[in-house]
């Protein structure tokens, strides 16, 4: 896959992204969901290549998301959301027949578009909830990362990733990466819970599963000073992530009935006047 492509890609994403947004903002503006969500995820690394699936063992490496979100519902119980975040993430690899081992801590900014499909069912004799399901595309931007790096049976040697700057030949605990692809692309699949908690007040839990479909890089893409250390960047990341959400409802258009109302009440009461 070519540097080329991945533009073309990132370009149509983001044109999805924008296509998105402004036809719900059309057709639903007066009424939108603001909201805060965050929890722990999971994640490994899929080769797409046999041969290097077979040098490299994966392992599940622990991470976390935070990120805003703003909901627009649509007719028939579907819901159009965006959601721009921060998320920590990596690679736990082992290698060289299982005496070495690379575990890396990745962290990147994040915008997700989703479509929502929402079910109600009675929690309890009085209250209403909805379950719901979401698909959508999912975009990450490599910001930075670090990691440890050597055998197996001491903590390794630390470093710091460098993006597109070549490789010096000095042991300076740097892990030069090249011809990275720094903007990941994958496809979202979610189902979760919204319960009520009082007025417009809502409770989201998320359980989703990202299929990454872009190869960090190329076999040869790292580069760094241990002479032992390989390592292989044509693979993507499957990720589990669980969420919890405070969202609140607003609708600007009862908002402003409201105001108009009381402006009316006003204006209608008479006016005393004093006696000569």
């Amino acid at each position: 896959m070519t540097f080329g492509f991945f533009c073309k890609l990132n370009t149509r994403c983001l044109l999805v992204l924008i296509l998105g947004l402004s036809a719900v903002t059309n057709s639903a503006a007066q009424k939108f969901s603001l909201g805060a969500k965050g929890g722990p995820l999971m994640l490994w690394t899929a080769y797409g290549d046999k041969d290097d699936k077979a040098n490299f063992d994966s392992r599940i490496k622990a991470g976390y998301s935070v990120s805003g979100l703003i909901g627009f519902p649509l007719k028939n119980k579907y819901a159009c959301l965006l959601e721009g975040g921060y998320s920590q993430r990596g690679r736990v690899l082992y290698f060289n027949n299982g005496f070495s081992k690379n575990d890396a801590t990745y962290r990147y900014t994040d915008f997700t578009l989703l479509l929502q499909k929402s079910y109600s069912f009675n929690l309890s004799k009085q209250v209403v909830a909805d379950w719901y399901f979401t698909i959508g595309p999912h975009i990450s931007y490599w910001l930075n990362g670090d990691g440890r790096v050597g055998s197996v049976d001491n903590d390794g040697q630390a470093y710091t990733v460098v993006f597109n700057k070549p490789f010096t030949g000095l042991i300076d605990n740097k892990m030069y990466l090249n011809d990275v692809n720094r903007w990941l692309f994958g496809l979202n699949f979610g189902v979760g819970m919204q319960a009520p908690l009082g007025g417009e007040r809502k409770l989201n839990l998320d359980l989703r599963f990202i299929s990454g479909h872009t190869y960090f890089g190329e076999r040869n893409s790292a580069s760094y000073s241990w002479q032992n250390f390989e390592d292989n960047l044509r693979a993507n990341e499957k990720i589990l992530m669980f969420t919890a959400a405070y969202v609140v409802n607003v609708d600007l258009k009862n908002r402003k009935q409201g105001r108009s109302t009381k402006d009316k009440e006003v204006n209608r009461k008479p006016v005393k006047r004093k006696k000569r």
